[in-house]
């Protein structure tokens, strides 16, 4: 009875010690929130391309994502010995490089023959833009001695469309639409004064002024490029408002100006918003880095999609590969399907600090093209809001534009310095068959119309 006894105690020992072990299992379980990310890295030296896939469980409450798996796929052009752009269609929209006093002219790509744009002697060509459907042109012409300024339409077959007197107040513009210019109107009181929207065909105008929307005029919008100077981005049917203000990014609708959302995470506002080419929205970096206050210089930086509804989506995932990655200026592709950006990241060299992506909008998935050279020059390095140069789409879509610097010419310049200023190499690529060709030299690269002049 006694050796029973002992045996039961045993027994009831080890169930104890065995129930207790059991309790601590749950602890170890991962947290169903728990990011979890693996890589698998490809290379192929026959395509001379490398894939780079990421699968991702983040999930944020406020924001959807299109994709949770993308790969970034690096890709080295060739750059074409021949001359020959036969099958790239259109005109290029070509200027001087900064004020070196080259007149805009256009470019006919097949055969290279250049058009000057009508001018008026004694006038300075000033604000070149494009309208979305590549159909005309929009420029000012600056009186050198006196206060006379002029608003020209040029269309794409080189017919000069319509010429309007423009307000001294009038600056910088691009286009809402294809019918409506956006324009930012200063005065002496105030950094913004105004925003003009101006049918240009008809003449009809409408102004909103940032008491209407309900916006201090003395924001600063640094990182807000051409919206900078309007302090907030406009669907074109102008019923919904954008605008960005201390941490928050506000979308209201007009002209009762309710509350459609706010969002508190865009990393205060997010930089360079552009609408989509359907209007039903816009894009916008913003910057995941949770210690961007504590640590500004370093920057993890996606693409996101707000919709005029309220609804954010997130476009890309590079931040979720890359250490560091800085976006810099960029455009949408003439179908929305893509968007062609300049990027910094801590893979590439930084003497080759800069490489052009293509960001494939349903998927989340990037091609990365290895450096061409640098974009910037030396002096512009240091400016992070740059709308100089993105890379410029093809009316079909199947070709960019875009510049970068001569390294032979390469000033190392930290200012502005007109006898020492950077060479720039123009190139076409065209998608498909990873293939650059160069076009032009030293010259800035404006637009690509559609039909040749």
């Amino acid at each position: 009875m006694k050796v029973k006894i002992e045996w039961l105690v045993v027994f009831f020992i080890l169930a104890l010690l065995l129930i207790g072990c059991n309790s601590q299992l749950p602890l170890s379980t991962p947290s169903a929130f728990t990011i979890g990310q693996t890589k698998t890295i490809q290379t192929s030296t026959d395509t001379y391309t490398s894939t780079i896939k990421i699968s991702t469980t983040s999930i944020t409450p406020t924001v959807s994502s299109t994709s949770n798996e993308s790969m970034v796929t690096e890709i080295c052009p060739s750059l074409s010995q021949s001359n020959s752009l036969g099958q790239i269609k259109g005109a290029l929209l070509l200027s001087g490089v900064y004020t070196d006093g080259t007149s805009p002219f256009l470019m006919n790509i097949p055969t290279g023959q250049q058009y000057n744009l009508p001018q008026v002697t004694g006038y300075t060509i000033r604000y070149l833009a494009i309208s979305p459907d590549r159909s005309h042109i929009a420029y000012t012409l600056h009186q050198n001695k006196g206060s006379d300024q002029r608003l020209i339409i040029l269309s794409a077959d080189h017919q000069s469309s319509a010429t309007i007197p423009m307000e001294l107040t009038w600056g910088n513009y691009i286009w809402l639409d294809n019918q409506t210019l956006i324009i930012a109107a200063a005065d002496g009181s105030a950094d913004v004064n105004s925003t003009v929207f101006l049918n240009p065909f008809t003449g009809k105008q409408e102004e909103f002024s940032p008491e209407y929307l309900g916006v201090s005029p003395s924001l600063s919008h640094a990182e807000w490029g051409f919206y900078s100077g309007t302090l907030a981005i406009y669907d074109p049917s102008l019923t919904y408002v954008a605008y960005s203000e201390y941490s928050a990014l506000t979308i209201k609708s007009l002209p009762d100006k309710k509350l459609i959302n706010q969002f508190f995470n865009e990393a205060y506002g997010g930089r360079l918003p552009k609408l989509s080419p359907d209007g039903k929205g816009f894009s916008i970096i913003t910057n995941t880095n949770p210690d961007a206050v504590r640590d500004p210089w370093y920057y993890a930086e996606d693409f996101s999609y707000i919709s005029w509804d309220g609804q954010s989506t997130r476009l890309s995932y590079l931040s979720d590969l890359f250490h560091s990655i800085t976006i810099l200026d960029y455009n949408w592709s003439p179908n929305g399907d893509q968007i062609a950006f300049w990027m910094s990241d801590d893979a590439v060299p930084k003497s080759e600090s800069y490489r052009l992506g293509i960001l494939d909008t349903k998927t989340g998935n990037v091609s990365a093209y290895c450096p061409t050279g640098d974009p910037y020059p030396d002096y512009l390095h240091y400016e992070r809001s740059k709308t100089d140069w993105a890379p410029i789409w093809s009316p079909d879509g199947k070709q960019l534009l875009f510049p970068v610097i001569d390294p032979s010419y390469k000033t190392q310049a930290l200012v502005y310095d007109p006898n020492k200023r950077d060479h720039t190499l123009i190139y076409i690529l065209d998608i498909a068959s990873s293939t650059r060709y160069l076009v032009a030299r030293d010259l800035e690269p404006v637009g690509w119309i559609t039909q040749k002049p």
